[in-house]
């Protein structure tokens, strides 16, 4: 016996529904819209530029600062024995205060 499909409903009516209504303009040209959108903000990124060179102030440190260190008696120094921007080791001599004997004779 030969079936008769005809007689059965594919889809529902809700299903129906939606199939056979046309859609409206925004769903028909959302797509078209949505890449002109894009489009756009490309062409617009083009021109307008974000500098490459930012001019800031920077201080720069590390996680051990450079300590003052002070004379323990006053007077003026009578040469320096290590220059600026050298690094010292601890219990080096940095400079001699003047005074009445010769350093070279302490040493």
């Amino acid at each position: 016996m030969p079936q008769n499909n005809s007689d059965i409903e594919i889809r529902s009516e809700d299903v129906q529904e939606i199939l056979s209504q046309v859609p409206n303009w925004m769903i028909r040209w959302g797509n078209t819209l949505f890449l002109v959108l894009i489009l756009m903000l490309l062409f617009i990124s083009w021109f307008v530029k974000y500098p490459d060179v930012i001019t800031s102030e920077v201080m720069v440190t590390t996680s051990f600062p450079p300590e003052k260190i002070y004379a323990k008696s006053t007077g003026q120094f009578e040469v320096f024995l290590a220059n600026e921007g050298k690094n010292v080791s601890k219990n080096e001599m940095l400079a001699v205060i003047e005074n009445s004997a010769s350093y070279k004779d302490v040493l």
